[in-house]
């Protein structure tokens, strides 16, 4: 989905996601990231995942980075092993956002919009 602040696009969009094989989630963070970049003021950055990166080429430093030039806070809703994960959890606070665990796939829905409804504070 483009950039947007239509959530009910977002989320239809997001109900035809089907999880498969391998994750590159720095990559497809760092691709979100540089969508933003050039957007005035801190940018909103939801990240929705049930598993650790295994693709990847970018590092979460190389992201994190990227992340701090282009004013992104990063939030992140995660299931299964991601909500273990540590890079993770590093790239998310290190940006001003937080990871969210969940337990159920019926608790997405709430923790997403709780990330959405999130104000970024402007950078002084």
């Amino acid at each position: 989905v483009p950039l947007t602040s239509d959530f009910p696009r977002v989320a239809a969009a997001l109900d035809t996601v089907v999880p498969s094989g391998q994750t590159a989630i720095m990559d497809g963070i760092h691709a979100a990231v540089m969508t933003i970049q050039e957007e005035p003021g801190r940018s909103l950055v939801i990240v929705c995942t049930d598993g650790q990166d295994t693709q990847s080429w970018l590092q979460v430093d190389e992201v994190t980075e990227a992340a701090r030039r282009a004013s992104a806070v990063i939030y992140a809703v995660a299931a299964g092993a991601a909500r273990r994960w540590s890079d993770l959890s590093d790239l998310t606070q290190l940006t001003g956002g937080q990871t969210i665990g969940i337990e159920r796939g019926s608790d997405f829905r709430a923790e997403l919009v709780r990330c959405r409804d999130q104000r970024p504070v402007e950078r002084s």
